[in-house]
């Protein structure tokens, strides 16, 4: 027995032609849903009375009061129409069971329910809340398209849609979670795609096993390969015109419901280097532009630790004057911190043995606390140096640069 049934033991068993008994068991479903209507009527159209149920909210009224209500309380002959026949909804499949009936319910559709029948009719009504499209926010384009995704999931499709109107494109749809059920839908070229990364995609899908998905970052949690790796094993865009562009590279796109992004695998390290505008440009600038962008995450990634190897390890590679200059710009950038750090070590230093200070201080000429002084004999002034990180420097600086003793200020 899977979760889902532990979970729902009782709401699988098929629909009664009971009318008053199928209310009943809905009303047992749906305890404490102050938004769930349930409407009776009566209508010549039909042999007995009926129902229709739905989640205030989650459908279009105006869709059921003039696509269902409306056809089915006209005062007219029957004739040898049927129930289909009369309904103008677009959309009309049957249910056998509560838990179909429960799931579209919650998918906002409206379920009606008609005497001696042991079947239900879902009809498509679904109106929630949604945004308009607009400009996606983080990856704002100046040539490109102004069109984002939204957190409909069918919206997303049918943008998508707009770029690639063939009939290779092809969609899979999966239902993950055990109590939030979400449409989970994948989209590909079916003769370009690889059938075996397909067929990898799907399986990973089929194999989650969670209560529900919120949004497409937790999903890509679930399928990636390695999931502690900080780095990013699949794309994420908001824009319906970059997907396109990588469906037709190959590649699969994964649309979730009820979030607006979408993923895109599998990802290769130089797709974290396009941009959407590039397919907007002359290929020569665009080239040019990638390579610009290889060669700014190159010199971020190398750039630091050369900086401190030379710095901190290698001063004798540095010429002379570049070395003085960056010494004295690291030293009046933490000069405030460095001396108040220094003074306070010097004052408990001094605290414990004065009499040793005060002698090492006779003796040699020069104070062993807070400042040292060299006097150069060539300038005729003082290098003054401090304790703490500018005191290493000119420490080292002494054993590649030995002129420094002899009057070079710095």
């Amino acid at each position: 027995m899977s979760a889902k049934d532990r979970i729902q033991p009782s709401h699988a068993h098929p629909i009664s032609d009971s009318l008053g008994e199928n209310i009943s068991e809905l009303e047992r479903i749906f305890t404490l849903t102050p938004d769930l209507v349930i409407r009776t009527f009566e209508s010549s159209m039909l042999e007995g009375s009926a129902a229709i149920v739905y989640l205030t909210g989650l459908v279009d009224k105006n869709s059921i009061n003039n696509n269902v209500l409306r056809p089915m309380l006209a005062q007219r002959d029957r004739g040898k129409a049927g129930i289909l026949d009369l309904l103008s909804v677009g959309d009309v499949s049957i249910a056998r069971d509560f838990r179909t009936v429960e799931k579209e319910i919650f998918d906002g559709s409206c379920v009606m329910f008609v005497e001696g029948r042991n079947e239900a009719f879902v009809l498509d009504t679904h109106g929630w809340p949604q945004r308009a499209i607009e400009d996606p926010q983080l990856e704002a384009s100046l040539k490109g398209a102004h069109q984002g995704f939204v957190e409909t999931g069918m919206q997303n499709i049918a943008l998508i849609r707009r770029y690639l109107p063939n009939r290779e494109l092809k969609i899979k749809e999966f239902w993950i979670g055990d109590r939030g059920a979400t449409r989970v839908s994948i989209l590909f070229l079916q003769d370009v795609a690889h059938p075996e990364v397909l067929q990898e995609m799907e399986d990973r899908i089929k194999q989650i096993k969670i209560d529900s998905i919120l949004n497409t970052g937790e999903l890509a949690e679930l399928i990636e390969d390695n999931p502690f790796s900080p780095f990013p094993q699949l794309m994420m865009t908001e824009r319906p015109d970059s997907v396109a562009s990588h469906i037709l590279q190959g590649k699969i796109a994964v649309v979730v419901d009820r979030s607006p992004s979408v993923l895109i695998g599998p990802a290769t390290f130089s797709s974290f280097f396009q941009n959407v505008d590039d397919y907007s440009t002359r290929w020569l600038v665009s080239s040019f532009i990638r390579l610009l962008r290889g060669l700014a995450f190159i010199i971020a990634t190398f750039l630091p630790a050369l900086y401190i190897a030379l710095i901190s390890f290698n001063y004798e590679v540095i010429p002379l004057d570049l070395i003085l200059s960056v010494g004295e710009s690291r030293e009046s950038a933490f000069s405030a911190f460095t001396r108040s750090d220094a003074y306070g070590a010097d004052y408990g230093n001094a605290a414990g043995s004065r009499g040793q200070a005060a002698n090492a201080h006779r003796t040699d000429g020069r104070h062993r606390g807070g400042d040292r002084h060299w006097t150069g004999s060539s300038s005729g002034g003082d290098c003054q140096q401090h304790h703490g990180d500018c005191g290493r420097v000119y420490s080292d600086l002494l054993l590649y640069h030995p002129e420094l003793r002899y009057g070079v200020c710095g």
